[in-house]
C-alpha cells in the first residue's frame, strides 16, 4: 500500500490530511507523490499525519514508496 493508497483507503485528500495533521500541503503533496522520502522526515513531520490517520509512525513508515513522475526509467540513469 502507498502513501496514495492510504488516503483513499481513509477517505482523506492530501488537502484535508494538510489541514487535520497541521503539515504544510506542499509537504505532504511532495510525500504522496514520491518527492520526499518519509525515512529523511523529521519526527515532528512523521508524527503528526500518523496522529491524524490513527496510525503508528512504523506503520507510516512501513508504505511502498509511490513512484515519483521525474524519475528517469533506469535504462536512462546513468552512474
Amino acid at each position: 500500500m502507498t502513501f496514495l493508497d492510504l488516503l483513499a483507503f481513509k477517505h482523506l485528500s492530501i488537502t484535508d490530511l494538510s489541514k487535520k495533521s497541521g503539515v504544510a500541503n506542499s509537504t505532504v503533496n511532495d510525500i504522496a507523490h514520491g518527492r520526499y522520502d518519509l525515512i529523511d522526515c523529521s519526527g515532528r513531520i512523521l508524527q503528526a499525519p500518523a496522529t491524524a490517520l490513527k496510525i503508528k509512525i512504523e506503520d507510516l513508515l512501513a508504505l511502498e514508496k509511490e513512484e515519483a513522475a521525474t524519475l528517469l526509467p533506469s535504462f536512462l540513469k546513468y552512474d
